[in-house]
């Protein structure tokens, strides 16, 4: 197991570094810590089951912009091999990062301290490596987990103000959009 992952963390079969990992978790509580099944994901849509307006249009984790800083939103998930599903496409490594799946540079990132929000990073930058994330398939939970103090975050959006962009909300959050992602 990588020295950047806790060792509450189970170790990994040694393909899944290069062939991604699927994270799950069977547990009883909302929040323990996740069992890894290590298989085959060539890039997933993170997709919301909260209704996001009067259509059937599903909503995917979109980042804005290939470019370090950017943030993250929910748009329609789009099809096909546009930029802009480029933009949605995403894979867990082993080392608890979720990288771009066209620009595999490129992770979601959160700088730590008092900051809620997430932001397009390069996935080997030393000032961003404060945390890891993982995907709770039971409570459809994008779980980040600061590194410093192992206090957790769930990954989810405004479910009011539904376009505004991404962030990180306390574990316990009542907000519903914590609890609905799903991959496809």
């Amino acid at each position: 197991v990588p020295s950047s992952v806790p060792s509450s963390v189970p170790s990994l079969e040694p393909n899944a570094a290069t062939d991604g990992i699927l994270l799950g978790m069977p547990s009883a509580g909302p929040l323990s810590t996740p069992s890894i099944m290590p298989v085959l994901e060539k890039g997933v849509s993170l997709v919301s089951d909260l209704p996001f307006d009067s259509t059937s249009r599903l909503f995917c984790l979109q980042v804005m912009n290939f470019r370090v800083n950017s943030v993250f939103k929910m748009r329609p998930c789009a099809s096909g091999i546009s930029i802009q599903r480029q933009k949605q496409l995403w894979k867990f490594d082993s080392n608890g990062r979720i990288r771009n799946k066209a620009r595999p540079e490129l992770c979601i990132t959160w700088a730590g301290g008092r900051k809620k929000d997430v932001r397009l990073g390069m996935c080997d930058s030393s000032s961003r490596k404060v945390s890891y994330f993982v995907y709770d398939v039971a409570t459809k939970a994008i779980i980040l987990t600061n590194m410093n103090n192992d206090k957790k975050f769930l990954l989810g959006y405004d479910h009011v103000q539904k376009y505004n962009h991404i962030r990180l909300y306390g574990e316990h959050s009542l907000n519903p959009s914590t609890h609905s992602f799903t991959r496809m």
